[in-house]
């Protein structure tokens, strides 16, 4: 027997006797060197031990994190992602080709049935200050002459004295001025305005009918040269003069269902699915055929074939295990 087999061969033998007799399997002797348990606790069945590890990891793992992390740390890594980060942060994919994610910001109930008939994906519950999606600000996100803004929305109050936010590229502290957005307005009606500098209102244009509380329907509004045009489920409800040139890039970012930096005077509360932007002002037949596609299982489908700029489906399943935004820690 080699020198370094002998030395190795007592405390392994100690070691093992140990394990038999007061711990009764390798698992239970883990958890009693890592202080998860006593050698006076009941033996478990090796089961028994794997199925509280599988439980518990998370604890476990955490006893070790902190050596780990520094070792890695400590090699001046080029990038280092733990992939472990947790809510509020969540990440929003966006099923346009062009790479516009963003974050789900804090407690969003994912999973939430969807407005789309045939369609597995889900949608994103929206239901208290702060709850929301945020895009960060991208050239292609800054509506031109011609542009075009849709989603499948639930509220569960379209009247409730204060405006809703659907969907806007304006920072509500002020600090970056605004673009456009896209809201309820207080008495529940479909508002649309935007700027043409960074800061002025150019022009807003309300909606004739008044949103549905409590029900799935498809708004949209279109710009063509200047000229506003909103619909709900496919029907124009209401146009006006408003900007006629492309609006100015403030840097602001894109905010769904909430807005950061203003009072929860500008929070949604409800469902929202299916959100797409367009560097095109969409005919009405081809509005139309957007909320006719949902009760065929050919929504998606249809709204790609129209060559939106984002396309934020909001689903659960846009995640697939990966629940948690990816950081770079070094």
């Amino acid at each position: 027997m080699a020198w370094w087999q002998r030395a190795f061969k007592s405390p392994l033998v100690v070691f093992e006797s140990w394990m038999s007799s007061c711990c009764g399997s390798i698992w239970s002797a883990m958890l009693v060197l890592l202080g998860l348990e006593t050698k006076e606790s009941p033996n478990r069945s090796t089961r028994s031990w794997r199925r509280m590890l599988l439980t518990e990891g998370l604890e476990s793992r955490n006893l070790m994190a902190g050596v780990y992390e520094n070792a890695v740390l400590a090699d001046a890594p080029t990038a280092y992602y733990r992939l472990g980060d947790t809510p509020p942060v969540l990440p929003i994919s966006d099923a346009s080709g062009h790479g516009l994610t963003g974050t789900l910001l804090n407690t969003i109930s994912l999973g939430q049935s969807g407005a789309l008939t045939g369609d597995a994906n889900s949608s994103s519950r929206f239901s208290a200050s702060g709850n929301g999606a945020l895009i960060a600000d991208n050239n292609l996100l800054t509506p031109g002459t011609f542009a075009t803004f849709e989603a499948w929305i639930k509220p569960d109050q379209a009247a409730t004295g204060q405006f809703q936010n659907l969907l806007s590229k304006r920072d509500y502290t002020g600090g970056l001025g605004f673009e456009y957005q896209f809201v309820i307005n207080p008495s529940g009606l479909l508002h649309f305005d935007r700027s043409l500098d960074g800061f002025n209102n150019a022009g807003i244009v309300t909606s004739n009918v008044p949103v549905a509380s409590g029900v799935w329907q498809h708004v949209a509004v279109t710009v063509q040269n200047g000229f506003v045009t909103l619909f709900i489920n496919g029907t124009v409800v209401g146009g006006g003069n408003g900007a006629g040139g492309p609006s100015a890039n403030t840097g602001a970012p894109v905010q769904i269902g909430t807005a950061i930096g203003a009072t929860s005077n500008f929070q949604y509360r409800g469902q929202i699915d299916e959100v797409a932007t367009y560097g095109t002002a969409l005919s009405t037949a081809q509005i139309l055929s957007h909320y006719q596609s949902a009760a065929t299982g050919t929504y998606s489908t249809t709204v790609l074939s129209h060559n939106p700029i984002a396309y934020w489906r909001l689903g659960k399943e846009q995640w697939g295990q990966t629940l948690f935004s990816v950081f770079d820690s070094s």
